[in-house]
């Protein structure tokens, strides 16, 4: 993608936090169907060590070369990559919110610190298919990678939504079959989960070993 045609399809605005949402569909939030944004909220604090992120923001305020990604849908501005970091600034931002789920050791924010992270840079999106292509970039053929069973869901969601292999592994940059591969695994994992009635979260941490063990039979 030339820079011309990616600056036509993104621009950068500031938004404040309480007008972001996270994002349900996001294939790094695991979590039942029609999730609430409390629900969102208490799992990414319990898994993705928020804590370290809300001291860099308490000291630093908020790295404008790190944009929010935004699309609206449904009249709210969705942010579909940086969730970690919308929810550690939700909860900075908002001291009921960190006493309903418990977070405890905390700084308080001085009105200066609050002032920092109040409003945020985001890069807008018309719509999520534009995004599709930064996001495979990023964590599945880039430097920020999802683990092996975020990236099979990203990729199953893409194909649910109508587009074949052929066509993820072009919008993502992938020569490699990875797209292919994940693919697979993510339809052996379905099918362990509902033909031997087995609960989502045992396999679901064991996905990787899953993945190798596909690798292994094609090689």
């Amino acid at each position: 993608m030339d820079q011309a045609h990616h600056e036509d399809r993104a621009s950068l605005i500031y938004l404040r936090v309480d007008e972001l949402t996270l994002d349900t569909r996001n294939p790094r939030l695991v979590t039942a169907a029609a999730p609430s944004q409390k629900s969102l909220l208490r799992q990414l604090y319990e898994q993705e060590s928020l804590d370290e992120l809300a001291q860099s923001f308490v000291d630093n305020g908020y790295f404008a070369e790190e944009p929010l990604v935004v699309v609206k849908e449904n009249g709210e501005w969705v942010v579909v990559e940086g969730n970690r970091r919308l929810a550690t600034l939700k909860l900075l931002l908002d001291e009921s919110l960190r006493a309903d789920l418990k977070v405890d050791g905390w700084p308080e924010l001085s009105i200066a610190q609050r002032d920092r992270i109040v409003e945020v840079p985001c890069v807008k999106y018309d719509n999520r298919e534009e995004v599709f292509p930064f996001l495979g970039f990023r964590h599945i053929t880039g430097a920020k990678k999802w683990a092996p069973f975020q990236k099979a869901r990203f990729i199953a969601q893409l194909i649910d939504a109508g587009r074949s292999l052929d066509e993820v592994e072009d919008l993502i940059g992938d020569n490699s079959q990875t797209v292919k591969k994940l693919y697979q695994d993510y339809i052996v994992f379905n099918q362990i989960k509902t033909e031997l009635d087995m609960p989502e979260r045992p396999i679901r941490d064991r996905f990787s070993l899953l993945e190798s063990d596909a690798r292994s039979t094609t090689h």
